[in-house]
């Protein structure tokens, strides 16, 4: 016999076996239940009842690295994963009040996440808050309250649990902190957690959960996911209730960057040197509702330089004010630099900052667009876009400059004559003296295969040059003849055709012998 528990997607199987039925009750001799890897899970032990209304319990139950749980969150949003579980369970006690003493370990291979439920009152569920019913359909059939009496009650008054809990250093808990931006939690770690629930079943846990390693997902808009590594000493420590845990985090994100617009100092060309700034991320208090920090550090052996000890001074200045530390932090997890007083003027990079890394951005989106909607604009003929955006300073300053590039390449005469035309178009910026914005064909590139094979090929080009040490343009043109060889060693490339197919002929039952 199999079943399937949907709640947490485990298949568990019961090979054939006997259950013994007595005068006392039910007894199992090892009786065993299998999970989907083959583990056992065994119960040995009594069901004491003379006349099956009056029962008590004598059960044990272990498991050996037994997979309990192997759900995804489509199965159930909240909890889901994998979990593997060792454990000996003592079940006592009569119906009114089992006494259930457990000692479990969570084993290497468990992938547990647990989604912090949202606070949002917009993404609760409205179905079921009114229903409609009619008095006169069953069950009520006219009668306007239902008796007392006719409601069925479980003789269960409440359950005395008790658990002590180990998790292997190999286990991963995974704590989804927001659902909606994917900002997710993950450690591993030694923990030894008592948890209990009483009869009128509350429940409370204590104990102390020590991690080893860890990250934290943190998510920074629409610039994506930064990995915080978790700092080893972290820990979650529980009190009371699960929900409750105290959380006493730190995870650590380290980036290369230059310190000049930390401080200020564009005269100094030594602060361009990149250093390795550690942003660490403190998160303290409840689990559910943690508070989250930052703190901008250097490293130790990188403050006895002269700008190193700068940057960790103006660091001081900056930790303290929440407003000017939340600006860098978030500068250097999306752009892995500091932004300057302006921030739409950086010194580290010639002045573009903020600026040119968006047109940058923009330019590659506009190329990529730009090559899908020509791929088949013109059947036979390949047409190639690019944009490009740069920083100019021919004219004495600082201007921003943006060229168009076209290309347009056909093949004919059986693809052994190649023709490939194109040219760039100023956008924005500085234009070269005597640059003609009409001229589409700037750059000509004709290529044709004197042989069949392509080997022999003659080149004929005519390119634009231009240079910015003097005004106007460079027009380079040329013959170029190209031989084309294939080989697998050096000396090959003086071999006559002949010889080398014959070596090769020779080679090929040598390789295949050696397979």
């Amino acid at each position: 016999a199999g079943m399937r528990i949907a709640y947490i997607n485990s298949y568990f199987t019961i090979p054939t076996q006997e259950i013994a039925f007595n005068n006392q009750g039910v007894r199992f001799n090892n009786f065993t239940m299998v999970d989907s890897l083959g583990k056992k899970a065994t119960i040995n032990g009594n069901i004491n009842t003379s006349d099956f209304s009056n029962v008590s319990f004598g059960l044990d139950i272990k498991t050996d690295n037994f997979r309990v749980m192997n759900s995804t969150a489509e199965d159930n949003d909240m909890i889901y994963g994998t979990v593997y579980l060792s454990s000996n369970i003592r079940v006592r006690g009569d119906m009114n009040q089992p006494d259930v003493n457990m000692n479990v370990t969570v084993e290497k291979g468990t992938k547990f996440f647990y989604a912090m439920p949202i606070n949002d009152p917009s993404v609760i569920d409205q179905e079921g808050i009114v229903q409609f019913i009619d008095q006169d359909a069953p069950p009520f059939n006219g009668q306007r309250d239902l008796k007392a009496d006719s409601i069925s009650k479980s003789p269960i008054k409440g359950i005395n649990l008790v658990a002590d809990i180990n998790v292997n250093p190999e286990a991963e808990l995974n704590v989804v902190v927001d659902p909606s931006n994917g900002d997710m939690l993950t450690v591993k770690g030694d923990a030894d957690l008592n948890a209990t629930m009483d009869p009128s079943g509350k429940i409370s846990m204590t104990g102390r959960y020590e991690i080893v390693d860890g990250s934290y997902n943190l998510s920074v808009g629409p610039l994506g996911k930064k990995p915080f590594k978790l700092v080893k000493g972290s820990t979650l420590i529980w009190t009371g209730e699960p929900t409750e845990a105290n959380v006493n985090l730190t995870a650590l994100y380290e980036v290369n960057a230059a310190p000049i617009d930390l401080l200020n100092t564009p005269d100094d060309p030594t602060t361009k040197t990149k250093l390795p700034f550690q942003v660490y991320l403190y998160m303290k208090g409840e689990l559910m509702k943690p508070i989250i920090s930052f703190k901008i550090d250097l490293p130790e052996n990188e403050r006895g330089t002269a700008v190193g000890s700068l940057a960790y001074t103006k660091l001081q200045s900056v930790n303290r004010d929440e407003n000017e530390l939340n600006k860098q932090v978030f500068a250097l997890l999306a752009l892995n630099r500091f932004i300057a007083n302006n921030p739409f003027q950086s010194l580290a990079g010639g002045g573009g900052g903020v600026s040119t890394l968006a047109r940058s951005s923009v330019s590659k989106l506009l190329t990529e667009q730009l090559n899908n909607l020509a791929s088949d604009l013109i059947q036979g003929v390949d047409l190639n876009f690019g944009v490009n955006s740069s920083e100019d300073y021919s004219t004495g300053s600082l201007e921003q400059k943006t060229d168009l590039e076209v290309g347009l390449s056909k093949k004919l005469l059986n693809d052994r004559l190649t023709v490939t035309v194109g040219s760039s178009f100023a956008l924005e910026g500085p234009q070269q003296a005597n640059q003609s914005a009409s001229n589409i064909a700037g750059n000509v590139n004709v290529e044709y295969a004197l042989s069949r094979d392509g080997r022999y090929r003659l080149r004929a080009y005519r390119r634009n040059q231009t240079e910015s040490v003097i005004e106007g343009q460079i027009i380079e043109t040329g013959l170029g003849f190209t031989l084309v060889v294939d080989y697998n060693r050096f000396r090959e490339i003086f071999q006559k055709r002949r010889n080398r197919n014959r070596n090769e002929a020779e080679q090929r039952p040598k390789n295949e012998k050696a397979n």
